[in-house]
């Protein structure tokens, strides 16, 4: 930056000028936080898009509609007998009938797939986790059930 009291030439991100002492005005960075603003509102766009869950067909609209499966018999204690029943391939329905309903851990949404991941406590250091592919069962996964 040049100083208009001495011309001389300072570096960039200097506040005094190394010739004659006087200071260095800044420039104006509106420009920068105007560009930073609108990148961060374009950011923060895209995010709430990407989070809000809207139902992008009919068929999404009505299985959002439809309330959670609810057992109709009480659920068996999950052991590894009952564990070894859940087939692939089950709806959540069937898995909820069979074990009740499982703690939501995750979902996520691509080309046309919604997998959910649901996990249910088996007692002191066991659990079952169980993965849903458009309410279909396509893994499963256990620890400690005996």
């Amino acid at each position: 930056m040049i100083c208009k009291h001495c011309q001389t030439d300072n570096p960039p991100a200097v506040f005094y000028c190394s010739g004659c002492g006087a200071p260095i005005p800044k420039k104006s960075n509106a420009v920068a936080v105007i560009l930073l603003g609108l990148v961060g509102f374009a950011a923060v766009a895209v995010f709430v898009a990407l989070v809000t869950d809207k139902p992008q067909t009919a068929q999404e609209a009505i299985a959002r509609a439809t309330p959670a499966p609810v057992a109709t018999e009480k659920p068996q204690k999950i052991t590894l007998a009952v564990y070894e029943r859940l087939e692939m391939g089950m709806s959540y329905s069937a898995v909820v009938a069979l074990i009740g309903p499982g703690r939501e851990m995750g979902r996520n949404k691509a080309a046309g797939y919604e997998t959910v991941l649901y996990q249910w406590d088996a007692g002191l250091l066991a659990s079952v986790t169980l993965m849903f592919q458009n309410g279909k069962l396509i893994q499963r996964n256990q620890f400690g059930l005996r």
